[in-house]
């Protein structure tokens, strides 16, 4: 669902690691950098985890891996609504 982020994508995620300063953002980052760069996806759940079970709870509970603000944000061009 999520599908290959986008290089802006990858640099939103940057910035609210910037405004956030938490270690939670900076695993956030480099998931997407991982998904960006095209690693394999079970790589990226050993390192990534938490935001792996994230997206997943996400999904179960609102059909969007993305946060409700992101989700709104992007409007009709989120991937829930593809």
């Amino acid at each position: 669902m999520l599908g290959q982020p986008s290089f802006q994508a990858v640099k939103e995620e940057f910035a609210e690691l910037l405004e956030d300063k938490n270690l939670e953002e900076v695993v956030d980052v480099i998931h997407s950098l991982g998904r960006f760069a095209n690693l394999p996806l079970p790589l990226l759940y050993f390192v990534c985890r938490k935001t792996a079970l994230k997206h997943a709870k996400r999904v179960q509970k609102r059909g969007c891996p993305r946060s409700e603000r992101n989700c709104n944000a992007a409007g009709e061009t989120c991937c829930c609504r593809k």
